[in-house]
């Protein structure tokens, strides 16, 4: 245990690991003078809602709004009653056994449920007119998508998306600086991902949560539609191929391959083959043109582009969590909302791959232009 806690420790800083810790350990006791003095002696005004206290809500959900001062974690529900009496009790929170009633009492909803439950909950928030952030996936398929996407086009400055990849210091930094040479090239984006290593029962393998495919493998997929989205209208056709190691479990030991009619190619390989010690552990790849780049952990990058080298060191592994997070409080639309449903689109069509034994589908981009009309 203590090792485990030291190596995350140098990975994640002192307080992102005690936070994890406690996230685990569900002590009775309020944890918001350890973490933000400030925050307990003068609380934001903006009042929060949580619903679903799992470990990510309490550990990176929480934790990031209690360290951005901008909102108050006022109100907490999950069908789990301990995992919501543990979060209320850690951040000072009234624990709601109705959810409607929570929606109606608070000016945020964080949602970080079960997956199944998410474009649901997102529907009454936003017809309640609430700010809304959505943990991945936003739908578990294309029923959900559909449903959602009526009620949030029209409310689109109020729906915010915990994909997180794109929201990374590295990735914000190459789209900016190197913008002109991703609107211009088609790329190669390589992942490789070592997996939680999830168990049969776990809630994850329910066949109505989404597959594995929403549930892990959407954050690259939806890295991929970010880095050509500036020239998604120049694509016409996808084809998405899934090579599976065992036909049993086809969505783990996996890759996901997409390709477009312009050239690119994207490709995403899970492993879990044993489970990592320090949690996710991620590659990826990224040549565009005379760009390349080289992104390890989100934790050291290298950009090489024309003969220039440049080398990046970060203190602690940064997803992008803190930036998706903090989205609502900024009331920017950093992404367009279009973005992330067009990536769902993607997502979910590789979820049906996987529970229909399909390798190999084509998806024309008309078709996805209509399906959000």
């Amino acid at each position: 245990m203590f090792r485990k806690v030291f190596r995350f420790w140098i990975v994640y800083g002192t307080r992102r690991t005690f936070i994890k810790v406690m996230g685990r350990l569900r002590k009775p006791i309020d944890i918001r003078l350890f973490i933000n003095p400030i925050y307990v002696l003068f609380p934001p005004k903006k009042e929060i809602g949580i619903i679903g206290a799992g470990q990510f809500a309490f550990a990176t959900i929480s934790y990031f709004i209690l360290t951005s001062r901008y909102g108050r974690i006022k109100a907490v529900y999950d069908i789990d009653k301990m995992n919501a009496e543990s979060l209320g009790r850690a951040y000072k929170a009234k624990v709601y056994t109705n959810f409607s009633k929570l929606i109606k009492d608070v000016d945020i909803v964080y949602i970080a449920s079960n997956h199944a439950s998410h474009s649901s909950y997102s529907i009454e928030a936003l017809n309640n007119n609430k700010v809304v952030y959505c943990e991945k996936p936003v739908s578990v398929d294309f029923k959900q998508l559909k449903n959602l996407h009526n009620v949030v086009k029209t409310k689109e400055s109020k729906f915010y998306c915990g994909y997180n990849r794109p929201h990374s210091p590295i990735i914000k930094l190459v789209k900016e600086q190197y913008g002109e040479v991703l609107r211009s090239n088609p790329l190669t984006l390589s992942c490789y991902v070592r997996g939680h290593d999830i168990p049969a029962e776990h809630w994850y393998r329910n066949p109505g949560e989404g597959t594995r495919v929403c549930g892990n493998l959407g954050h690259w997929i939806d890295l991929f539609v970010s880095l050509i989205w500036e020239r998604i209208e120049q694509i016409s056709l996808f084809k998405l191929v899934i090579v599976s190691s065992d036909d049993c479990i086809p969505d783990d030991n996996a890759t996901l391959l997409i390709t477009t009619n312009i050239g690119d190619l994207f490709s995403v390989t899970i492993s879990s083959r044993y489970e990592p010690f320090e949690g996710i552990d991620e590659s990826i790849n990224l040549q565009v043109d005379k760009l390349n780049l080289k992104i390890d952990d989100f934790r050291a990058a290298k950009i090489n582009c024309d003969s220039n080298l440049r080398k990046f060191k970060f203190r602690h592994k940064n997803v992008g969590h803190k930036n998706a997070i903090n989205q609502p409080f900024e009331q920017i639309q950093i992404r367009n909302y279009k973005e992330y449903f067009f990536s769902s689109y993607l997502t979910i069509a590789f979820a049906e791959m996987i529970k229909s034994s399909e390798t190999k589908i084509e998806i024309q981009s008309n078709q996805i232009v209509e399906f959000f009309k």
